[in-house]
């Protein structure tokens, strides 16, 4: 037989039939989280049949003071009003007639993780990405996801593990994202994350064409409009070092007193609310020869009424067209690729207005200043002042 004396003297916990014992430590703690309400069903074993009350624990990161119990005379119950991301232990007692048992062995879980705090999404302009960062409260054992959707619907994203940031690859122009991040701890992920909305850069323009007004040494560039676009910026740098911009809300604009005798090259950005779209690049435009300067002409009747007309090259020139007229309605022309041609069908005692004319790719120049010329037996040599 035992006696009080030697159950004391017993450091072990020692179950016996007796009423007015202590019953026996619950066994076989186990828990289950729901992920969905932050609540924990804990389930242990018992040797005790009837008139036991148990009294299930859980501490959390605060000691006692963070506490939540729940009391049943079941072999499970619920504890409820956890902290997110929290570890919690758990101990269960039994209570009989009385007496309370000594705790069952700790149980250790960790609740749903806490929602995330989307705090900044940086755009990357030059490599189509963003760098989001967010904030956590509560354990950062688990992996946070970062989502980005388009409003074409299309989903991209980038995860970590215990990271306050991540980088989003591939964002596509001219579109606005709406960026989340969820944190995931074992088999519970957390509610998303505040938004936050980013309108990438607009895309390109397209479509770029030019038309060069020769008369006005206009060139007029049109496009097609980017997604996302705001504005847009037309430059366009010429084969002499100048650079002429153009800015508009509209698909074309007008650059006027274009320099004579220059390639240029066409560019278009569209601008955006935080970034510009890589130029799209349109054929070169050329703009209308210089006017022919230095024009000189000689004549010799002796030389069966030939003027030779010489002049200085002009820009862009890839053609000259010579022009003679008298008051009388005589003509003779001549063409050149050089910078000398000769007129053979002059009048002899004849007065000539000789003009040059350049030509190029696709407009022509003015007429250069008139020298006049008498066609008759003597040579005779003008020049323009020029």
């Amino acid at each position: 037989m035992l006696t009080t004396g030697d159950m004391q003297n017993n450091s072990l916990s020692i179950c016996v039939s007796v009423s007015s014992l202590a019953p026996c430590p619950p066994t076989s703690v186990a828990a289950v989280l729901d992920c969905s309400t932050n609540t924990i069903l804990v389930s242990w074993s018992s040797l005790a049949i009837s008139g036991v009350h148990y009294t299930a624990k859980a501490i959390g990161p605060l000691g006692p003071s963070s506490g939540v119990e729940c009391n049943t005379t079941n072999l499970n119950c619920t504890l409820a009003h956890l902290q997110c991301g929290s570890q919690y232990n758990v101990t269960i007692t039994a209570t009989q007639n009385n007496c309370t048992s000594k705790s069952s062995t700790e149980y250790s879980f960790i609740t749903a993780p806490c929602v995330p705090v989307l705090n900044d999404v940086a755009l990357n302009c030059s490599s189509r990405s963003a760098v989001v960062n967010w904030s956590s409260s509560g354990l950062s054992l688990g992996a946070f996801s970062v989502s980005a959707v388009s409003t074409q619907g299309e989903q991209l994203g980038c995860g970590v593990f215990n990271n306050g940031a991540c980088v989003v690859d591939g964002l596509q122009c001219g579109q606005t994202y709406t960026f989340t991040v969820n944190a995931t701890q074992g088999q519970c992920t957390s509610a998303a994350s505040n938004t936050l909305q980013r309108e990438t850069a607009p895309c390109p323009p397209l479509n770029i064409q030019s038309i060069m007004n020769c008369g006005s040494n206009t060139a007029s560039v049109s496009w097609s409009g980017g997604n996302g676009a705001l504005s847009f910026i037309t430059t366009m740098e010429c084969s002499n070092g100048q650079t002429y911009i153009c800015s508009t809300n509209e698909t074309g604009c007008d650059i006027t007193n274009m320099a004579c005798g220059q390639t240029c090259t066409v560019k278009v950005v569209a601008k955006g609310h935080s970034c510009n779209s890589s130029a799209g690049t349109g054929s070169p435009v050329i703009t209308g020869p210089c006017v022919p300067q230095n024009v000189s002409a000689t004549v010799s009747c002796s030389s069966s009424n030939i003027a030779t007309v010489t002049w200085g090259s002009s820009q862009g020139a890839e053609l000259y067209t010579v022009t003679a007229s008298s008051a009388n309605g005589l003509s003779a022309n001549c063409t050149s690729p050089s910078t000398s041609c000769d007129l053979s069908t002059l009048t002899c005692g004849e007065s000539y207005t000789i003009t040059v004319k350049a030509k190029g790719s696709n407009c022509s120049s003015g007429n250069s200043a008139p020298v006049q010329v008498q066609a008759g037996l003597f040579h005779i040599s003008y020049h323009d002042s020029f």
